[in-house]
Formats: structure tokens, sequence, C-alpha cells
């Protein structure tokens, strides 16, 4: 019983550690990086039908073209349409989506679940000792 609570203890404190660790991440990112407006240019199929977004935007008089790597199940905007983007000041193939709901879900979750574990077994450890 105490061996599996304290196994239930570690693991918290590594959820919470990993998503704190992706959230910090993401804020050191967003700190050195600047929002652009980049047009759509294509889709490029890869394996299992899926789409890679090509897209192509203005920065310091250069237009830097480049595709997203997460792959969707269908193309999700259209081409020529504009969407917003956050590139990194110093290396500009380093870029992000401005709205990763996804990520921020999953950090949040993972941040949560940790916490319920945490929250769980520090109790029963209490009483088992």
């Amino acid at each position: 019983m105490l061996v599996s609570l304290l196994i239930v203890l570690a693991l918290g404190v590594v959820c919470i550690g990993v998503g704190l660790y992706f959230h910090l991440r993401d804020r050191r990112f967003k700190s050195n990086a600047i929002k652009v407006n980049a047009e759509v240019t294509g889709f490029l199929p890869v394996e299992d039908d899926r789409y890679l977004l090509q897209y192509r935007f203005q920065l310091d008089d250069h237009e830097v073209f480049g595709v997203l790597p997460r792959s969707t199940p269908r193309p999700i905007t259209t081409k020529g349409a504009i969407i917003p983007l956050l590139v990194h000041r110093e290396d500009s193939t380093n870029v992000r989506r401005l709205t990763a709901r996804r990520d921020a879900t999953l950090r949040f979750f993972i941040i949560l679940i940790g916490v319920l574990m945490l929250c769980t077994a520090i109790p029963l450890l209490v009483f088992v000792v």
C-alpha cells in the first residue's frame, strides 16, 4: 500500500514538472517571437490523406516560405487566407500558430492530473504512515 502511494506521489510530481516545463518553454518562445500575418499558399498531401499547410510572409524585407509541421486530415483553411503566426526573432524557420489551443489544453490537463494525484496521495500517506 505504501509503495503504490509513493508511486502515485512521484507520478504526480512528474506530471506537474512536465506541464510546467512545457508551459515555461512556450512562454520563452513567445517572449522571443513576433506576430506576422502569413498567407496560405497551398497544401501538401502526405501519407494517409493528411495535409500540411504551406504559407508565406514578409519579414525584414525578405519573403519567407514554409510549411507548418503538424498535418491535418483535411485542409482547414482556403488558399489565399491570412493566418496569424508567431515567428522566432533569430530563426525565421521556427514558426508556430498564434492560437495553439491543443497545446495549452494538453499542458493544463497534465498539470491538473498531477495536482489531483498529489491531493489524493498525500492525505492517504498520512493515514498509512
